[in-house]
This record gives C-alpha cells, sequence and structure tokens, in this order.
C-alpha cells in the first residue's frame, strides 16, 4: 500500500478544498474508513479540528452537526422527547463502544445497509448541507440517490424537520449484536381511534430503501379497527436480496411480519 498523506484542516474552506479532488477520504469516527479500506485513497482528511460537533435541538427542527456522535444524538433528544424516532432507533444501534464513534455525517455518507439512522432521516425529511465539489443544501433522498453529490463533497450538517410524533424502530437481528438484514421505521401520532400521520420506511431492500406511501394512504385518516381490512402484503411487496440472514422471499415475508406487529402496536392490539 502506498503511503497514506494526513491533512488536519482549520476550517471548512480547506477541508473543503483537500476533499474535492475525490481522491482522499474524510476521517471523522473511523467506523467508515475500516469497512472500506483504504485502495484508491492518496490521503486522509482529520476532520476533529472544524465546527462541526455542536446540536440544536428546536420545537419545530433539529440541526445536527457531521461530528455528532449516535451517542450524542440520543442523549440531547432524549431529554425532551424520550419516545423521539431518533431515540428509539439510534438506542439499541450497533454497541455501545460504536455510538461512542459512529458520526452523524459519516453514517450518512457510507449508508451501510444496516443502517439504523437512514430510516428516521427519511421521515424527518432530512436535509444535508455539503461542501467541497459540490456545495449547498440537499434532500436526503436526492443525496443518497444522486452518486454526483457525493463523490468530492463533505456532510457539514444535517437538519430535520421535528414535529409531535412517537416512533417504532424494528431491527431484523439474529443476535442482539448483529447487523440487522432490514429496518422499519414507523412515526405516528398517537390516537386511540384513527390512524394519525402514519409514516412507513424500510431500509435494506434490493432498492435500499422504500417509503410505503400507498400503505401510509390506506391508514391515516381511517379507524384503527379498519386494520383487519388490510393486507399489509399488498402494499409491501418490496424486493431484498439473498443474504446470511436467508433468502430475499423469507426476508420479504419476515418484514411483511413485522410490519404488521408495529401497526397492529399503534392500534393497540396485542401482537
Amino acid at each position: 500500500m502506498e503511503q497514506l498523506n494526513w491533512y488536519y484542516p482549520e476550517d471548512l474552506s480547506e477541508a473543503a478544498r483537500l476533499i474535492s479532488d475525490g481522491k482522499k477520504a474524510p476521517h471523522s469516527g473511523g467506523t467508515a474508513l475500516i469497512r472500506r479500506g483504504f485502495r484508491g485513497i492518496q490521503g486522509i482528511v482529520d476532520l476533529s479540528r472544524l465546527p462541526m460537533g455542536d446540536m440544536q435541538v428546536r420545537s419545530e427542527s433539529i440541526e445536527i452537526g457531521a461530528m455528532c456522535t449516535y451517542d450524542h444524538i440520543i442523549r440531547e433528544i432524549r431529554v425532551a422527547d424520550p419516545g423521539h424516532v431518533l431515540v428509539q432507533s439510534l438506542m439499541h444501534s450497533a454497541s455501545t463502544p460504536l455510538r461512542n464513534r459512529i458520526t452523524a455525517g459519516g453514517s450518512v455518507a457510507a449508508f451501510p445497509a444496516w443502517s439504523d439512522f437512514i430510516g428516521p432521516l427519511l421521515l424527518l425529511n432530512a436535509k444535508v448541507a455539503l461542501i467541497g465539489r459540490e456545495t449547498g443544501t440537499y434532500s436526503i433522498q436526492d443525496y443518497l440517490t444522486q452518486r454526483g453529490l457525493r463523490a468530492g463533497s463533505l456532510i457539514t450538517r444535517i437538519s430535520t424537520d421535528n414535529y409531535p410524533h412517537s416512533g417504532l424502530h424494528h431491527r431484523e437481528i439474529r443476535t442482539q449484536v448483529d447487523y440487522p438484514a432490514f429496518t422499519i421505521t414507523i412515526t405516528f401520532t398517537p390516537n386511540p381511534e384513527v390512524f394519525q400521520d402514519v409514516r412507513i420506511v424500510l431500509v435494506g431492500n434490493k432498492e435500499r430503501f422504500y417509503r410505503a406511501e400507498k400503505l401510509e394512504d390506506a391508514l391515516n385518516g381511517n379507524p384503527v379497527s379498519h386494520l383487519d381490512s388490510i393486507e399489509t402484503k399488498d402494499f409491501f411487496q418490496i424486493e431484498f436480496a439473498n443474504r446470511k440472514h436467508g433468502s430475499g422471499e423469507y426476508l420479504q415475508h419476515v418484514a411483511q411480519v413485522n410490519l404488521k406487529r408495529m401497526l397492529m402496536k399503534i392500534a393497540g392490539e396485542k401482537a
């Protein structure tokens, strides 16, 4: 392996210049860099000196600096809203040491198939602020699906909507320390009578993520008893690749079963 040069930018403009050639890898928590390896990398840009470690939780929005760790995000949000979807999704993600290392920006940029972070961000209409080859603010959907936004660019902040809700997050795992085969994330407004503002997203399918908008439309505004007449599989035909957790067909069935259980919980039924 060729010798790697390390860079320690003191401000965002210097970091943008270094990152923009696409030949240097940003280093924050280090977990994504270890996973991807060093092939094709000519240098590493250490982000520890940059002003990206702060976080602000407001009643209508959340601002997350790219260097905030999972643990930081949990602690900041849980004080005001223990049921927040980001708390529910991240508190069981990875292990305690890793939650103290994985950063918000690195997690979004790497987008591993097992991500517990992407689902909530999609439901919260997240946006990412970029510097480097691309500079500006972009929706999380555009960032994840447009390769041109990622190469040579660095995430500095992630902003989300913040609305009153309860959150549910399912991780399809075999053991507690296992990476999930997929995740299902739901936000909703608790209402014992009707389904209200239910939002559903799955991460880990062949297309990487899926927003269940047709199922949301079939649920929202209807009595919770309406769930008995809905076949969730009719709205949730998602293809999975074969993987160590099971075949694609098996994972599709498991996803449909767990989604139904989550909806039953919202409806106040015992799964």
